[in-house]
């Protein structure tokens, strides 16, 4: 399954292409506030990142606006912050037109950027409140496992996110192929996962190896133009590997 996502992925290179311009853009908005911030460090981060890939789920440093640990500054905290609501906004816009091109492409049709559009327009609220939604767990839920429990604590609340993360694995793509609610949403994608596939396990244990690997690699090589070659790197496969995982559930779906 995975071969055969890869195969039309390069059939489909737009799809590949949204979140590369996107991470691009949080790239050169990151180096004008910040410059290059930081050195080479060793980092084992376990991610799983549903729909629009960015490769700043894989940094350990605040640095791309994308992330939800992007530093708000000193000196100009409202105009960061103003930013940072602009990057959520995009990326809400981003999710939903690329999450569409996913599901044509996996039923082998032509995409575009005219589909890309109409798809982040429709989708767009649900999107938004859902990262809203994963933001303030994190914010409330990880700040309380902190306060309770210390670093025990965070790396359990952890532990439950991605659990939590690999039981809804088709909850994104769920809001587009089914265009239900953010609510209807949750319980359909529990419902998938239960009708799972064999090589649903392998991809989500791919997706995962892939984001680890390459958050190892980033953070170790903290080198501009290494950075930029490894963000087009990432976002190429991590497209793919979503695209297999949108083929999976077009599988159950029948």
């Amino acid at each position: 399954m995975i071969s055969d996502a890869f195969f039309k992925l390069r059939r489909q290179l737009l799809l590949a292409l949204v979140p590369i311009v996107l991470d691009l853009f949080g790239f050169l908005v990151g180096l004008a506030l910040y410059g290059f911030p930081g050195g080479s460090k060793f980092t084992l981060k376990l991610t799983l990142a549903i729909g629009l890939p960015s490769v700043s789920s894989l940094l350990d440093r605040q640095f791309m606006p994308g992330g939800i640990q992007f530093n708000f500054g000193e000196s100009t905290p409202l105009a960061v912050i103003l930013l940072f609501v602009l990057f959520m906004i995009l990326s809400a816009f981003f999710q939903g037109g690329f999450i569409s091109l996913l599901h044509k492409a996996a039923e082998d049709r032509r995409i575009s950027i005219e589909q890309f559009f109409k798809g982040a327009v429709h989708y767009f609220a649900r999107f938004f409140v859902l990262q809203l939604l994963i933001m303030l767990v994190f914010l409330v839920a990880g700040s309380l496992f902190l306060i309770t429990l210390g670093l025990i604590g965070g790396l359990l609340f952890l532990v439950i996110f991605l659990w939590l993360r690999i039981l809804f694995v088709y909850l994104e793509f769920t809001i587009v192929t089914d265009d239900l609610t953010l609510a209807a949403s949750f319980g359909q994608a529990r419902h998938y996962f239960r009708r799972r596939l064999p090589e649903t396990a392998f991809i989500i244990v791919a997706m995962i190896a892939v984001g680890t690997l390459f958050s190892m690699v980033i953070n170790a090589l903290w080198f501009p133009l290494l950075f930029l070659i490894l963000l087009i790197a990432y976002d190429y496969v991590a497209a793919g590997l979503q695209l297999a995982l949108m083929l999976s559930l077009l599988r159950i779906r029948g």
